[in-house]
């Protein structure tokens, strides 16, 4: 029975507040996003760094932020990757505002290695496989 339970592979804290979404990049299998109920947005890259994220920034609730409409943010509750641009992130925030931010080459476009990188990150020993 419990051989068929997952299993985690890695835990991760970025905020010591809520997270409310997390999202996968189309382009980058090893980079993902999350969105924090402080406004701010983590991303990941696991060909990097495993446990801490290699950008975080205030995306939300600052009072030097500013969306086109000149209204600033709040927690972000949503994220999604564009399909079509890899290199665009939108974010929505708990007051029903969204913006796009759009991050660099080096977090959109695939690296050399990235598959084989996710397949040992995801790999369970061979024998622990069979002795169950």
């Amino acid at each position: 029975l419990f051989a068929q339970l997952p299993r985690p592979v890695i835990l991760m804290e970025p905020s010591t507040s809520y997270l409310f979404d997390v999202a996968w990049s189309p382009a980058r299998p090893l980079v993902f996003a999350v969105a924090d109920a402080k406004g701010k947005i983590h991303i990941y890259d696991l060909a990097v760094e495993t446990v801490t994220p290699v950008l975080s920034f205030q995306a939300s609730g600052s009072s030097e932020l500013r969306a086109p409409n000149g209204k600033s943010f709040s927690a972000v509750v949503s994220l999604e990757f564009s399909s079509r641009d890899p290199s665009l992130l939108a974010a929505a925030d708990d007051q029903g505002e969204i913006i796009l931010w759009q991050l660099s080459t080096r977090l959109s476009k695939i690296q050399d290695g990235e598959l084989e990188m996710l397949e040992k990150l995801g790999a369970v020993d061979d024998d622990k496989k069979h002795s169950n």
